[in-house]
């Protein structure tokens, strides 16, 4: 679903934000990258969507994207249902076809109850909520997340973590997320890469089944084995 091969990228600057990087993703896996502020992660994130353009090496992206921000970014204006129609309404879908996948993303993510409040009546994980229900609402096969549980607190953050992962399985999407988080990494991905300084580490393969037993000694062991490439 996504293939990316030697991958350079730099902001007008002496030393590139990205190193030849190259990564393939298969198709429904639930990948992650790993790394300290400034590795790159958002960077390779931002090319994968298609919000800057790739000047050396190639990212080609097969599917329909869709990219659940930090923060939500939601519109403090609109209700978390409004909110969730931006991209239906910038793609030129029907009122009828809006108000059916708004209600559907609505309840995948457990909100429809709260479709009418705005941001500010809303807690953070319920904004987080919305975000998800609206990257969800275009029916992507694609799924970018970027630190999307970074600023929630550790209860919140927790439920989120679950209801993704089941939202993951049920659509059978390929999901590709970013997270400073080694633990949060070893907990949710099948499939962990660090980066560092912009270069791209070997891959760890966490095969441990799901809901993973976080205070498990074969936990622990990935979690080091994570933290050795970060």
């Amino acid at each position: 679903m996504i293939d990316i091969s030697h991958l350079t990228f730099n902001y007008d600057k002496e030393t590139p934000t990205l190193k030849d990087v190259s990564l393939s993703i298969a198709p429904d896996t639930f990948t992650i990258l790993v790394g300290a502020s400034g590795s790159g992660k958002t960077t390779l994130l931002r090319l994968v969507a298609g919000l800057l353009k790739t000047r050396m090496g190639t990212v080609n992206v097969k599917g329909k994207v869709a990219v659940v921000f930090q923060n939500g970014a939601l519109l403090p204006w609109r209700t978390a249902r409004e909110n969730i129609a931006l991209p239906l309404l910038a793609l030129g879908e029907s009122a009828l076809e809006i108000e059916k996948k708004t209600r559907v993303a609505l309840s995948r993510v457990g909100l429809l109850g709260l479709a009418d409040k705005y941001p500010r009546e809303l807690s953070g994980g319920e904004r987080q909520r919305v975000g998800i229900a609206r990257a969800l609402a275009v029916e992507p096969d694609i799924l970018l997340l970027d630190e999307p549980f970074s600023a929630l607190d550790v209860n919140t953050a927790e439920r989120l973590r679950v209801d993704l992962l089941n939202i993951w399985k049920t659509l059978k999407l390929t999901v590709l997320m970013i997270s400073h988080s080694v633990e949060e990494a070893a907990e949710l991905g099948q499939i962990v890469y660090a980066l560092k300084d912009g270069k791209l580490k070997n891959a760890v393969h966490v095969n441990l089944p799901y809901p993973r037993d976080i205070t498990s000694s074969a936990y622990l062991d990935v979690v080091q084995k994570i933290k050795a490439s970060v």
